[in-house]
Protein backbone atom coordinates (compact mmCIF):
# COMPACT_ATOMS: atom_id res chain seq x y z
CA UNK A 1 0.00 0.00 0.00
CA UNK A 2 1.66 3.36 -1.03
CA UNK A 3 4.21 2.08 -3.38
CA UNK A 4 2.93 3.43 -6.55
CA UNK A 5 1.42 0.51 -8.07
CA UNK A 6 -1.44 1.76 -9.27
CA UNK A 7 0.89 4.44 -11.13
CA UNK A 8 3.74 2.07 -12.64
CA UNK A 9 1.23 -1.07 -13.31
CA UNK A 10 0.14 1.05 -16.48
CA UNK A 11 3.48 1.89 -17.31
CA UNK A 12 4.93 -1.19 -17.41
CA UNK A 13 1.81 -3.01 -19.05
CA UNK A 14 2.59 -0.16 -21.93
CA UNK A 15 6.26 -0.74 -22.84
CA UNK A 16 5.58 -5.19 -22.37
CA UNK A 17 2.45 -4.34 -24.65
CA UNK A 18 0.14 -6.20 -22.27
CA UNK A 19 -2.92 -5.47 -20.69
CA UNK A 20 -3.13 -3.75 -16.88
CA UNK A 21 -5.61 -5.45 -14.73
CA UNK A 22 -6.14 -4.28 -11.33
CA UNK A 23 -7.39 -6.77 -8.89
CA UNK A 24 -9.57 -3.91 -6.99
CA UNK A 25 -10.33 -2.91 -9.60
CA UNK A 26 -11.69 -6.23 -10.61
CA UNK A 27 -13.99 -6.54 -7.49
CA UNK A 28 -15.19 -3.33 -7.88
CA UNK A 29 -16.44 -3.91 -10.85
CA UNK A 30 -18.12 -7.25 -9.96
CA UNK A 31 -19.92 -6.14 -6.74
CA UNK A 32 -20.61 -2.13 -8.33
CA UNK A 33 -19.28 -0.53 -5.02
CA UNK A 34 -16.10 0.50 -3.79
CA UNK A 35 -13.12 -1.03 -1.81
CA UNK A 36 -13.69 1.83 1.50
CA UNK A 37 -17.67 0.92 0.67
CA UNK A 38 -17.17 -2.95 0.77
CA UNK A 39 -14.96 -2.44 3.44
CA UNK A 40 -17.54 -0.33 5.78
CA UNK A 41 -20.24 -2.73 4.38
CA UNK A 42 -18.82 -6.43 5.07
CA UNK A 43 -15.63 -5.99 6.82
CA UNK A 44 -12.13 -6.84 5.91
CA UNK A 45 -12.78 -10.99 6.43
CA UNK A 46 -15.58 -10.40 3.46
CA UNK A 47 -13.37 -8.65 1.51
CA UNK A 48 -10.18 -10.50 1.33
CA UNK A 49 -12.50 -13.67 0.08
CA UNK A 50 -13.55 -11.14 -2.50
CA UNK A 51 -10.19 -9.92 -3.41
CA UNK A 52 -8.87 -13.93 -3.08
CA UNK A 53 -11.09 -15.18 -5.59
CA UNK A 54 -10.48 -12.59 -7.88
CA UNK A 55 -7.04 -13.20 -8.31
CA UNK A 56 -7.31 -16.74 -8.52
CA UNK A 57 -9.61 -15.90 -11.72
CA UNK A 58 -7.36 -13.50 -12.90
CA UNK A 59 -3.88 -15.74 -12.38
CA UNK A 60 -5.80 -18.16 -13.87
CA UNK A 61 -6.17 -16.45 -17.29
CA UNK A 62 -4.00 -17.77 -20.36
CA UNK A 63 -3.35 -14.28 -21.69
CA UNK A 64 -0.46 -12.53 -20.22
CA UNK A 65 -1.10 -9.16 -18.55
CA UNK A 66 0.49 -7.02 -15.59
CA UNK A 67 -1.76 -7.90 -12.38
CA UNK A 68 -2.08 -4.94 -9.61
CA UNK A 69 -2.49 -7.14 -6.22
CA UNK A 70 -3.09 -4.69 -3.22
CA UNK A 71 -0.89 -4.83 -0.12
CA UNK A 72 -3.09 -7.49 1.63
CA UNK A 73 -3.59 -9.59 -1.38
CA UNK A 74 -0.63 -12.04 -0.29
CA UNK A 75 -1.93 -12.54 3.03
CA UNK A 76 -4.36 -15.47 1.17
CA UNK A 77 -2.19 -18.45 0.98
CA UNK A 78 -4.08 -19.74 -1.90
CA UNK A 79 -3.00 -16.14 -3.77
CA UNK A 80 0.98 -16.53 -2.36
CA UNK A 81 0.52 -20.22 -4.22
CA UNK A 82 -0.72 -18.97 -7.37
CA UNK A 83 1.49 -16.17 -7.88
CA UNK A 84 4.53 -18.45 -7.43
CA UNK A 85 3.06 -20.80 -9.50
CA UNK A 86 1.67 -18.75 -12.46
CA UNK A 87 3.41 -15.50 -12.24
CA UNK A 88 6.40 -13.52 -12.34
CA UNK A 89 5.83 -11.24 -9.01
CA UNK A 90 7.62 -8.29 -8.65
CA UNK A 91 8.00 -6.43 -4.88
CA UNK A 92 7.44 -2.66 -6.01
CA UNK A 93 9.61 -1.39 -2.86
CA UNK A 94 9.03 1.31 -0.65
CA UNK A 95 9.91 2.37 3.39
CA UNK A 96 6.96 2.58 5.53
CA UNK A 97 7.49 6.10 6.14
CA UNK A 98 7.14 7.09 2.82
CA UNK A 99 4.00 4.88 2.08
CA UNK A 100 2.21 6.69 4.81
CA UNK A 101 3.11 10.13 3.40
CA UNK A 102 1.35 9.11 -0.01
CA UNK A 103 -1.68 7.38 2.08
CA UNK A 104 -2.40 9.26 4.96
CA UNK A 105 -5.86 11.41 4.29
CA UNK A 106 -6.71 9.09 1.85
CA UNK A 107 -10.09 6.56 1.68
CA UNK A 108 -8.15 3.35 2.13
CA UNK A 109 -9.44 1.68 5.30
CA UNK A 110 -6.06 0.51 6.54
CA UNK A 111 -4.85 4.09 6.18
CA UNK A 112 -5.85 5.59 9.57
CA UNK A 113 -3.33 4.88 11.97
CA UNK A 114 0.03 5.67 11.62
CA UNK A 115 1.18 3.37 14.19
CA UNK A 116 -1.11 0.35 13.30
CA UNK A 117 0.02 1.24 9.58
CA UNK A 118 3.69 1.08 10.29
CA UNK A 119 2.96 -2.63 11.95
CA UNK A 120 0.93 -3.89 9.22
CA UNK A 121 3.93 -2.61 6.79
CA UNK A 122 6.11 -5.23 8.79
CA UNK A 123 3.60 -7.78 9.21
CA UNK A 124 3.55 -8.29 5.58
CA UNK A 125 7.15 -7.78 4.40
CA UNK A 126 8.13 -11.72 5.24
CA UNK A 127 5.22 -12.54 2.64
CA UNK A 128 6.49 -10.19 -0.56
CA UNK A 129 9.57 -11.79 0.03
CA UNK A 130 8.01 -15.69 0.40
CA UNK A 131 6.20 -14.44 -3.36
CA UNK A 132 8.46 -12.33 -5.14
CA UNK A 133 10.70 -12.91 -8.07
CA UNK A 134 11.86 -9.85 -8.24
CA UNK A 135 12.13 -6.29 -6.59
CA UNK A 136 11.87 -2.92 -8.09
CA UNK A 137 11.27 1.17 -6.83
CA UNK A 138 9.93 2.24 -10.37
CA UNK A 139 8.71 0.62 -14.19
CA UNK A 140 12.24 0.90 -15.09
CA UNK A 141 13.62 -1.70 -12.19
CA UNK A 142 10.20 -3.25 -12.99
CA UNK A 143 10.63 -4.29 -16.72
CA UNK A 144 14.98 -5.28 -15.63
CA UNK A 145 13.39 -7.47 -13.20
CA UNK A 146 10.78 -8.73 -15.74
CA UNK A 147 14.04 -9.54 -17.69
CA UNK A 148 15.59 -11.35 -15.38
CA UNK A 149 17.99 -8.57 -14.78
CA UNK A 150 19.25 -7.51 -11.02
CA UNK A 151 20.11 -3.80 -10.37
CA UNK A 152 21.14 -3.49 -6.83
CA UNK A 153 23.66 -2.41 -4.35
CA UNK A 154 25.85 -5.15 -2.73
CA UNK A 155 24.61 -7.45 -5.32
CA UNK A 156 27.91 -9.68 -5.88
CA UNK A 157 27.77 -10.94 -2.59
CA UNK A 158 24.85 -12.66 -2.95
CA UNK A 159 24.80 -13.99 -6.37
CA UNK A 160 24.50 -17.59 -5.32
CA UNK A 161 21.08 -16.81 -4.59
CA UNK A 162 20.50 -14.35 -7.84
CA UNK A 163 21.66 -17.07 -10.45
CA UNK A 164 19.06 -19.87 -10.10
CA UNK A 165 19.80 -23.71 -10.00
CA UNK A 166 23.24 -25.19 -8.67
CA UNK A 167 25.40 -25.71 -11.87
CA UNK A 168 28.75 -23.99 -12.61
CA UNK A 169 28.56 -20.61 -13.65
CA UNK A 170 30.89 -18.38 -16.09
CA UNK A 171 31.68 -15.26 -15.67
CA UNK A 172 32.27 -12.01 -17.89
CA UNK A 173 33.58 -9.59 -15.71
CA UNK A 174 36.16 -6.09 -16.38
CA UNK A 175 39.42 -6.90 -14.68
CA UNK A 176 39.41 -3.91 -12.98
CA UNK A 177 36.41 -4.94 -11.38
CA UNK A 178 37.44 -8.33 -11.06
CA UNK A 179 40.37 -6.85 -9.30
CA UNK A 180 38.22 -4.79 -6.81
CA UNK A 181 35.12 -7.65 -5.97
CA UNK A 182 36.80 -10.54 -7.08
CA UNK A 183 36.83 -12.01 -3.49
CA UNK A 184 33.12 -11.35 -2.64
CA UNK A 185 32.24 -12.97 -5.80
CA UNK A 186 34.21 -15.94 -5.43
CA UNK A 187 32.89 -16.49 -1.93
CA UNK A 188 29.49 -15.66 -3.35
CA UNK A 189 29.43 -18.13 -5.40
CA UNK A 190 31.66 -21.35 -4.09
CA UNK A 191 32.20 -24.20 -6.18
CA UNK A 192 29.78 -22.84 -8.70
CA UNK A 193 32.24 -20.11 -10.36
CA UNK A 194 34.18 -21.44 -13.53
CA UNK A 195 36.80 -20.22 -14.62
CA UNK A 196 39.11 -20.35 -17.83
CA UNK A 197 42.38 -18.74 -18.97
CA UNK A 198 42.34 -15.41 -21.43
CA UNK A 199 43.94 -12.17 -21.85
CA UNK A 200 44.27 -11.74 -17.52
CA UNK A 201 43.24 -13.48 -15.21
CA UNK A 202 40.14 -11.78 -14.61
CA UNK A 203 38.93 -12.76 -18.20
CA UNK A 204 36.28 -15.31 -17.21
CA UNK A 205 33.33 -15.82 -19.80
CA UNK A 206 29.87 -15.75 -19.40
CA UNK A 207 26.64 -17.69 -18.52
CA UNK A 208 24.43 -19.08 -16.66
CA UNK A 209 24.61 -22.94 -16.93
CA UNK A 210 21.96 -23.49 -13.94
Amino acid sequence: MGAGKTTLGPQVAARLDRAFVSVDAHVEAQTGKSIPVLFSERGETAFRELEADAAAELLARPTPMVLELGGGAVAASATRAALIERAFAVHVETSADEAWERVRGSERPLARDAHAFRSLFDERAPLYDEVADGTARDADGVVLAAAGIDVEEGASGHLGTLIPGDGSVELVIDATVFSLHGDRIRSALGDRLASRSGRGAARTRAASRA
